[in-house]
């Protein structure tokens, strides 16, 4: 999800703070887009997500249980199970 604070409003009672004033008159911190947040990562973290997401994604963990199911309860091998 996004948090769209820039929208919401940011409230904050110190002088001298730097940042854009919503409609109300507060302030708003600025933020980063997404591709912006996403070109300063650390490299090694720009490498290990891709990674990441396809061994913990919800496609993964559906494919494991399927695999399993094929494997457990139809009694099945794992190249038998694949090929189905």
């Amino acid at each position: 999800f996004n948090l769209h604070i820039q929208s919401i409003g940011f409230y904050r009672n110190e002088a001298g703070d730097n940042g854009v004033t919503n409609g109300s008159g507060a302030k708003v911190p600025d933020t980063f887009t997404k591709k912006e947040a996403e070109s300063k990562r650390p490299l090694v973290l720009k490498f290990l997500l891709p990674v990441a997401k396809l061994l913990f994604s919800e496609q993964a963990n559906r494919r494991r249980s399927a695999m399993n199911i094929l494997r457990e309860k139809r009694g099945l091998t794992r190249p038998k199970a694949i090929l189905f």
